[in-house]
Order: structure tokens, then C-alpha cells, then sequence
């Protein structure tokens, strides 16, 4: 009855709020909704903190520590030194001398690389770990690990030295094709950017040769309080944890110098930027065609409709570009396209990937180029929109609701990406409110104007890359130009958006009836056996709150099947699941699907098959 009624309390809150912003005019230049059960402040010394209490999962926190530093900020002497330091952050702080950080929370089942981990990138570094709260011991370890990440590593000429040889071998694992023809194309597509020297790995030279002083100062100049944010989410009181975290880190001095934090861009070019390359082990052709955008913010209501509208026409050309996937005639497997960041944090793209069949990386680039063109030369249409609309909508309310289930984790990356990328942290609840409201509004003549904003003759890259092989031809940029003047004067017809009206089900299956029903009280499940001898397990429960999990068995398999036939009947459900359900074809199956949020799944094993479905 508790559950039920605080069930219904929710439902009925959401629903006035719901309605409250559907009646009220939204201004669009109003900031987005923070989060209002995160606790957010800033010390006297500069260090950012959120904090914020949830229980998924139980009797645990996590903490983690953002710096906003990275490859990018390396001096010429400190490259590859910003990943190095924070391997330095497991070799010896203050507070865990040498290794008995690693070997201490390992003792207590802590293991390194899931509970505790960390990663740089070129603008950012970020720790974390996850630690009960029901240990005294290890959860009051949380607030002295990350004191000595951010402010007291020991950095000894000993551990620095003793890991030179580890990072050298990670260099040396990802020295291969992919390495290659990065070292190939970046130079060519980030043509005048810094971040073409400062890959976060480094160069093997400089890892072999750099000096203790130039690690110390690159930790010194860039771990200061005011460039940090301490975030803690988990099974604990807010308040107290606040309180823990102003008496731990308040003793550290305040820098004396104001931080200078640079920020490095992506040029412009006026010609297309092409770089091509092909490697011996290279095992797939491979192109990304990118137009560079300046840098979109998502501050305000305002710059949130804009990024649904970016976001209804990557889905809308994304689902033109799976339809031609599907005919037997594609030069290319699979294609997709997206607008986010790119490279840097002051520039944008709305990026095309093609992974083209072998021997048709040219053919697919003229397809790619020529829908395109479509594009510019027809626009969407309005059926395309209302399915990507229901599409996007659909996404946000199932992320509200299983909001209240998300994990401590997650939490605490989103508060992280807030304070080292201004994301906003706006809750799914809140998102799914507005998502609704400003869906309305939007038309198709808005997200149609992107066309001219985005595709244009200048701010082009492409990387495009593809396998050595005896016959295989590799393009020039003379070939790709070639087809970039050809696109200009193609005229396409526009496209026509085929919608299947028949049935579903070819035949409606007729209900049968229970025989038997038996409830087993140990594990608190139903058993039903039906009239055609079917046996069916039901079981309640409340990992996700709109989640119904259907999974259908029976033993045979692949086992049944002759040698001759096995190959075949392990591709069967593979086969199956390309064929579309009933009277719908693929792509009228995938356009049917279109705000419906369910999945069907048939598979066949060695010793059973079935149906998997959400």
C-alpha cells in the first residue's frame, strides 16, 4: 500500500509540473534547470564540489576527482606527460606511499580497473573509485585518495622510473595499423592544430628521455584547487559528507597566481582538408567526411531546442541512410551521422561515417556526397519529422523514467562533464518536460535551414581510410576533388518516404487458456502452464520502472542439424532478423517501431533457441 500510494504521488507531481510548463509560455533565454538534489559549492581555495546522496546502488559512493587538464596543456619537454601523471596518481601519495594504495583496496575485494580506474584525454583527467559505505575503513579512505591525486603526489625518482617501462609498453601495444594511419591523416585533417602533436600517449622518444622536472611541474602548474572539482555520490548523509570534504580540503592554500587555462582551436580551411591513407593491416575501407561547425552551448531553454533540432536531423538522415544499407546495391555496410564536438573544445561537426564494402570507398563517397545533395536540394519531409520527433521523445521519457534508478556512477561523470565541459545538469526528468513542450513548436522549415548552415564548400575534413591490398586501388585527393566538383551540379530526385499501412500480423494468434497455476513463495514467482503445454515463469520485480522482459526457450538448437547444415542453422535467426515481421520488410518494420519503445530479438544456441523481448 506504501509503495503504491508514493507510486501514485510521483505520477501525479510529474503530471502538474508537466502541465504547468505545457500552460506557461517557456522563456527561451531562460538557463536550463540545475539539479536540485546535488549539493555544488566552491572552497576559499577554489576547489569545486558536488555532492549528492542516492542509494544505486546500496551501501556504496563513488569519488572522483576532475581535472581540467590535459595532453593539450603539455609543454614540448611534457609530452605524453599528462597520461603519465596520472599514472603517478597509483605510485605514491602522501597519504599511500609506493603501491599500498592499490594493494590495500585489493586486499578488501577493491578491484583496480573497475572500481578503481582513471583516463586523460587531451583536455581533461579524471580519477575515481567506488567504496562501500558500510567499511568505516575504506569509505574513509574516499576523501585521502583523492586528496593525494589532486595535491599530494610523491612523484619519487624511483616510481616515475619504475613506470617509464609500463607506459613504454603501452606505447608499443598500440603501435599498429591504427596508429599508422593516424600518423598518416591527423596532420592532413587537423592541419595547423596543436592537437596533432599531443596524441595523449606521447612519442616514445620523449617517454624514454623526459626529465623528473618536467613531470613535477606539469602536475604543479595544472593541480591546483582552482582548476579541480571533488564529486561524491552514494549511500550517505549530503550534509555530512559536505561538511567532511570543507574540513579535509579547506587546508590547502589558495594559488597565488590566477590560473591562465588556454583553450586551443581547430583553423579554418577554405579547401577541403583530404587525408588519405592505407595500411598493409588495415582491415576495412573507412571514410569520415566532417563539416566543421563553431561551437554550439547548451546554457539556456533556447540552446536546447537548438540541440533538438540538430538532433531530429542527424535522426531523420540517419533513418535514410540505414534504408539505403539495407538494399543489396550499397556500396557500404553501414553509415552514420552525428553533430558533437570535434577535436577541441572550441569547435563542432556534423561528422558522416561510411564503412564501405571492399573496393568501393570511391562509390560510397559519391553516394554519401550525393545524399547530400538530396538534402540540399529537397529537404526532409514532414512524415520523416513527426517519426523522428516521436522518436526523441519517446528516448527522453524512457530516460525519465528510469531516472530514479540511476546509478551512483553515472551521477557522478555528469557532475564531472558539468564543472570540465559546462554540461548542464539538468535532470531526464526535467529534459522530457521540455522535450515535450518545445517538440510542438519546432517545425520542419527550422531543422531544413540546417542544410545551408551546415553543408557548405569550406570547413571540410575528410580522413579516409582503407586496407593495402593486390588489386585494390587507392584514391588520390585529385579523385576525391573530382567527385566533390561532380556533386555540385548533380540533380537528385527527392526522396520518397515509403510507409507500409498493412497489418502488423499477418495473422492475430488466438489466446489460449491456463490449466495450471502454481505460486512458489521462496522466490516469489508464478508458473502458468498453458493449454498447448507451454510453461510460463512471471516474476515481479523493480530493477527498472518501464521495463516488461520477455525471453521464450525450447531445447534443440543447432544440435539437431546435420554437419552439412550447420553453418546454415547458425545463421537462421541472423537471417530472420533481416527479414523484417508479418507484412513489414526492414525498413518499414524499423519505421513501424518509430516512437514505440519495445525490441524483438529470435536467436538460435548449440543446445536451445528462443525469442528475446523488451
Amino acid at each position: 500500500m506504501h509503495k503504491s500510494l508514493k507510486f501514485i504521488l510521483v505520477i501525479i507531481c510529474f503530471t502538474q509540473t508537466f502541465l504547468f510548463a505545457q500552460k506557461t509560455k517557456l522563456d527561451l533565454n531562460q538557463k536550463l534547470p540545475a539539479d536540485t538534489q546535488v549539493i555544488t559549492g566552491k572552497l576559499s581555495n577554489g576547489l569545486t564540489y558536488y555532492i549528492r546522496a542516492n542509494q544505486k546502488p546500496e551501501k556504496r559512493a563513488v569519488f572522483y576527482l576532475a581535472v581540467n587538464a590535459g595532453s593539450i596543456l603539455e609543454s614540448d619537454d611534457q609530452v605524453g606527460l599528462a597520461h603519465f601523471t596520472e599514472h603517478m596518481g597509483f605510485n605514491g601519495t602522501k597519504q599511500f606511499p609506493g603501491n599500498t594504495l592499490v594493494d590495500e583496496l585489493e586486499k578488501k575485494g577493491i578491484v583496480f580497473g573497475r572500481e578503481i580506474n582513471a583516463y586523460t584525454s587531451f583536455d581533461e583527467t579524471v580519477y575515481h573509485v567506488t567504496l562501500p559505505t558500510d567499511d568505516s575503513v575504506l569509505f574513509n579512505m574516499g576523501l585521502k585518495i583523492l586528496d593525494g591525486w589532486a595535491f599530494g603526489m610523491l612523484m619519487t625518482e624511483k616510481e616515475i622510473d619504475k613506470e617509464r617501462g609500463v607506459i613504454i609498453e603501452e606505447w608499443r601495444t598500440r603501435v599498429g595499423s591504427g596508429d599508422r594511419l593516424r600518423k598518416k591523416t591527423l596532420p592532413i585533417e587537423l592541419k595547423g592544430s596543436k592537437y596533432v602533436d599531443r596524441l595523449p600517449i606521447g612519442t616514445l622518444e620523449n617517454l624514454q628521455q623526459f626529465t623528473y622536472a618536467s613531470i613535477r611541474s606539469f602536475y604543479k602548474t595544472w593541480y591546483r584547487p582552482d582548476n579541480m572539482a571533488m564529486v561524491v555520490v552514494g549511500d550517505f548523509d549530503p550534509r555530512v559528507m559536505e561538511q567532511m570534504l570543507k574540513d579535509f580540503f579547506e587546508m590547502n592554500d589558495a594559488p597565488s597566481t590566477p590560473l591562465q587555462r588556454p583553450y586551443y582551436d581547430i583553423p579554418d580551411n577554405k579547401e577541403p582538408l583530404i587525408a588519405i591513407a592505407s595500411d598493409p593491416e588495415a582491415t576495412s575501407t573507412r571514410f569520415s567526411l566532417n563539416f566543421k561547425q563553431a561551437k554550439s552551448e547548451t546554457i539556456t531553454i533556447g540552446d536546447f531546442r537548438n540541440q533538438l533540432i540538430r538532433s531530429l536531423f542527424t535522426s531523420m538522415f540517419n533513418a535514410r541512410l540505414s534504408e539505403i544499407s539495407e538494399q543489396k546495391s550499397a556500396p557500404f555496410k553501414s553509415a552514420y551521422s552525428y553533430y558533437s564536438s570535434y577535436w577541441s573544445r572550441t569547435c563542432d561537426a556534423f561528422s558522416n561515417i561510411y564503412n564501405c564494402k571492399e573496393g568501393k570507398g570511391l562509390e560510397s563517397f559519391e553516394l554519401a556526397l550525393t545524399e547530400l545533395q538530396r538534402l540540399a536540394q529537397h529537404g526532409f519531409l514532414e512524415s520523416e519529422l513527426l517519426r523522428a520527433k516521436s522518436q526523441i521523445i519517446d528516448q527522453y521519457e524512457q530516460q525519465a523514467m528510469e531516472e530514479s534508478k540511476k546509478e551512483s556512477r553515472g551521477l557522478a561523470f555528469g557532475y564531472g562533464a558539468h564543472f570540465l565541459r559546462n554540461i548542464p545538469t539538468t535532470t531526464a526528468n526535467d529534459y522530457y518536460i521540455l522535450t515535450q513542450s518545445l517538440m510542438e513548436g519546432i517545425g520542419l522549415e527550422e531543422v531544413n535551414q540546417l542544410i545551408n548552415e551546415w553543408i557548405k564548400n569550406e570547413n571540410i575534413t575528410l580522413n579516409f581510410t582503407l586496407p593495402e591490398k593486390e588489386g585494390m586501388a587507392i584514391p588520390d585527393k585529385q579523385d576525391i576533388m573530382a567527385l566533390f566538383d561532380k556533386s555540385k551540379t548533380t540533380q537528385t530526385s527527392p526522396y520518397v518516404d515509403n510507409v507500409s499501412t498493412l497489418p502488423f500480423l499477418v495473422k492475430k494468434p488466438k489466446s489460449g487458456k491456463v490449466v495450471k497455476r502454481n505460486h512458489n513463495k521462496e522466490f516469489d514467482y508464478v508458473e502458468l502452464i498453458l493449454n498447448n503445454g507451454a510453461t510460463v515463469v512471471i516474476k515481479q520485480t523493480d530493477f527498472n520502472n518501464d521495463k516488461i522482459i520477455l525471453y521464450a526457450s525450447s531445447f534443440g538448437g543447432t544440435s539437431l542439424y546435420p554437419d552439412s547444415l550447420l553453418v546454415n542453422a547458425s545463421y537462421a535467426s541472423a537471417v530472420i532478423r533481416e527479414c523484417g515481421i508479418g507484412n513489414y520488410n526492414t525498413n518499414a518494420y524499423k519505421k513501424f517501431k518509430y516512437g514505440k519503445n519495445f525490441s524483438i530479438y529470435p536467436w538460435i544456441g548449440t543446445l536451445s533457441e528462443g525469442i528475446s523481448a523488451q
